[in-house]
């Protein structure tokens, strides 16, 4: 997946529901709940008033984050 040049902005609960974010890279729940995210680019995006920005939970492999404008991620190094 490849997220580049986009703005995100807003992003709040409308239901019950555990992610209002940005962006998430975390394992996926929809088939087993194991698969590890891989090969995402996340660059030069421009994001804000999301609960947080970003949000990567640290697994899989080569997921980039770069010159993402960001109030706050998790973890926190994800902003630029």
């Amino acid at each position: 997946m490849e997220v580049t040049g986009n703005h995100l902005s807003g992003n709040v609960l409308s239901s019950l529901t555990d992610l209002s974010d940005g962006v998430v890279v975390a394992v996926g729940s929809l088939f087993d709940g194991t698969t590890k995210p891989r090969n995402n680019s996340v660059v030069a995006n421009d994001f804000g008033r999301n609960e947080p920005d970003i949000l990567f939970d640290g697994s899989g492999f080569r997921n980039r984050f770069r010159a993402n404008n960001c109030n706050v991620s998790v973890p926190a190094r994800l902003c630029d």
